[in-house]
């Protein structure tokens, strides 16, 4: 039996700070896309394209791109190859997911995430087998499944537009969003629609490559499978799953969990990992871009904290079937609770019981008494919280870490426990936690860290002007 249920937070305790996993591995993909919907429409120029071939591909039936005008050269047979590489590593490359399934990343985001329509389809000539978009930023509060709208026609929801912008234009937006902030009238002339007869909903924007350096002929580069554009289209496509989202915390816990469930080997500096953030904390003032020094101090948006959460749940509780199938993901927690009506916390804790959760007697047992949901999702969250510190999945059941399979690490994806931004101490504070050495007698006492911590001169409760 393991150490009463007091003395095993301790345990916890002295695990997370005598073992914590603050390797320093390269940088941190911190995708801060789709917090709001008030930026307004930028009307752009972009050229549309759909990769390979109608009722042949799936890429074709299932993607439409489109490149920024600013980009030299415009749309060359050279982009045209690079972006079918990216739309293969989208729809056509399978099996490079943690979770071992051999489909593509749509395939499984599609299942995994979906609320409505019906099972992903590998028939190439099936012209809706997708689901997407439930909001039009042109027509503002519009409702796709509202009976009186005829605006829309499935086939203008059966794939995903994206807009891949130039970094030329600057830090004016987000690097991913959903719905897109650009529109341009070419955007829906391959579903047979008149030039400037656009139906946005569907669509995300995303940073594209570098100017200098926008072709990738091989696949290897900023196309790859997992790499930081795949990632961040993963992220984005969720959003655009209906029925509607509403912008707060938990539609960004479900694109985290998009990005878990697809797989993120980035490791893509950005932002500092603010281990002390709340993970309901979320920023709703539709201020662009997300992030800055002026935040550190304020509990809002902490995406590096909501994906270390989904990436636990979606590798740690994959249910009674833990094959590498598509059918397998019926049961696994994640799963279960993206496809609830509402998408609350109060959901995913009623689904700790033993009755439904196959890892429930074995992660929750073994303390010597019976613990409730609401004690469940304590100490679920309380284990998440060391596993983000430690990462030592060999001790005991493997609670406080991340399974080695997955090849994933907080320090390594998400840059935890450095300075990786350009605040330098003003929020490493939050960032960097603080090394106390503790011996064995600690396990069965409280103990209590007193003062104000200091970090490069700068306390936590110090001004942030």
């Amino acid at each position: 039996m393991r150490s009463s249920f007091p003395a095993a937070l301790g345990a916890m305790l002295l695990v997370a700070l005598a073992s914590a996993d603050r390797s320093h591995a390269d940088g941190v993909l911190c995708p801060e896309q789709s917090e709001g919907v008030q930026a307004p429409v930028t009307h752009a120029r972009f050229f549309a394209y759909r990769p390979g071939t109608f009722g042949v591909d799936l890429r074709w039936r299932d993607t439409e791109f489109l490149w920024d005008s600013l980009y030299a050269g415009g749309l060359t047979l050279d982009v045209q190859a690079t972006i079918r590489r990216l739309a293969g590593s989208l729809v056509d490359s399978s099996g490079r997911n943690p979770l071992g399934v051999d489909v593509s990343d749509m395939h499984l985001l599609y299942d995994y995430f979906r609320r409505q329509g019906v099972a992903y389809s590998t028939d190439a000539q099936d012209s809706i087998a997708m689901r997407i978009g439930w909001y039009d930023r042109t027509r503002s509060s519009w409702n796709p499944d509202a009976p009186a709208d005829a605006v829309y026609k499935p086939s203008d929801r059966s794939h995903l537009d994206v807009y891949l912008w130039s970094p030329a234009r600057g830090n004016s937006t987000s690097p991913g969003l959903y719905p897109s902030e650009f529109l341009s009238p070419e955007e829906d002339m391959t579903s047979d629609r008149a030039f400037g007869d656009t139906r946005p909903a569907n669509a995300i924007h995303s940073r594209g490559p570098a100017p200098s350096s926008p072709l990738d002929p091989t696949g290897t580069g900023w196309t790859r499978p997992n790499g930081e554009q795949n990632v961040r289209i993963n992220h984005e496509f969720q959003h655009t799953l209906p029925p509607y989202q509403n912008f707060t915390m938990t539609t960004e816990m479900f694109s985290a969990g998009a990005e878990a469930v697809g797989g993120n080997a980035d490791t893509t500096a950005r932002y500092d990992f603010p281990y002390t953030f709340s993970l309901m904390g979320f920023r709703a003032d539709g201020v662009l871009p997300m992030g800055g020094c002026r935040w550190v101090r304020q509990v809002s948006s902490a995406y590096q904290t909501r994906s270390a959460f989904a990436a636990y749940l979606a590798y740690h509780f994959r249910g009674a079937d833990t094959s590498a199938t598509i059918a397998a993901i019926e049961d696994d927690l994640l799963h279960r609770w993206a496809t609830t009506q509402n998408r609350r916390f109060s959901d995913l804790r009623g689904m700790l019981n033993d009755a439904e959760l196959a890892e429930g007697p074995t992660y929750f047992g073994g303390y010597g008494v019976t613990l409730d949901d609401t004690t469940r999702l304590g100490l679920l969250l309380h284990n998440w919280r060391v596993a983000n510190y430690a990462n030592a999945p060999h001790l005991d059941v493997g609670q406080y870490g991340y399974p080695p399979r997955t090849d994933f690490s907080p320090a390594r994806q998400l840059g935890a426990w450095r300075s990786v931004d350009d605040c330098h101490e003003m929020n490493d504070v939050i960032t960097i936690p603080p090394e106390v050495v503790l011996d064995a007698s600690r396990l069965t006492r409280d103990t209590t860290l007193a003062g104000w911590r200091e970090y490069g001169g700068k306390p936590l409760m110090s001004s942030c002007s």
